[in-house]
């Protein structure tokens, strides 16, 4: 086998590929492995940003309107794109195990690579990414269904809020003449941390109709 391979060489029916083309081939792939995993790791910090940013989870608390909240909310731009890293990835990891013989399971090379994205991903925060995200990051709750923020005043069936990109929000309580004599009045207080759903004004885009309300002291 040895001599026929040889006596193929030597008649140029098969050409050896020269080693540096191998060595080219091997650094390609790890630096789009390490790439892979460094955009995966930013992608999930800046999809933990957005959660830490916009509250949406705390809209979990009104059933199916808050999970539609969720769901019109989240950045699928970011999410997809953190798949597509992740898959590349994996694919990267099984073609250098094939090349040396190695099979190795998808579920723990994807787990190990999760492990190490929420790694890095961790990282990033700790060092300081939300203040570089901060600064492009716009997404935002849907205001025309949705708000959030600090309460500044209440008055008569209205309530005024400042939401956490900084605008001022009045917010109609339909179903109450009076907040100041309602027995939930303590709920309305200065200060305090609000999140309704509800209809954006057609008229007046500032001011927000309540269907369903929560307060707390913290966010």
């Amino acid at each position: 086998m040895k001599q026929e391979i040889m006596q193929k060489i030597k008649e140029k029916k098969i050409r050896m590929r020269p080693a540096s083309l191998f060595l080219a081939q091997k650094l390609g792939l790890e630096s789009v492995l390490a790439l892979s995993i460094l955009a995966s790791a930013f992608l999930l910090s800046t999809f933990l940003y957005f959660l830490k940013k916009t509250g949406v989870m705390k809209f979990m608390a009104f059933g199916w309107p808050g999970l539609k909240i969720i769901l019109l909310t989240l950045p699928y731009d970011y999410i997809i794109l953190f798949i597509i890293t992740i898959v590349l990835a994996n694919f990267i990891i099984h073609k250098f195990d094939l090349s040396r013989g190695i099979c190795m399971d998808s579920n723990i090379a994807v787990l190990a690579l999760l492990a190490v994205t929420l790694l890095l991903g961790s990282f990033f925060a700790v060092a300081g990414a939300e203040d570089v995200m901060g600064g492009w990051f716009k997404k935002t709750i849907p205001g025309d269904i949705a708000v959030s923020g600090r309460i500044i005043e209440s008055s008569g069936n209205q309530v005024v809020i400042r939401d956490f990109d900084g605008s001022v929000r009045i917010l109609n309580f339909d179903s109450l003449k009076d907040i100041d004599s309602s027995p939930d009045r303590k709920k309305y207080e200065q200060n305090k941390i609000l999140r309704a759903v509800g209809k954006r004004d057609d008229e007046n885009r500032a001011e927000f109709h309540v269907e369903i309300v929560e307060c707390c002291d913290e966010d």
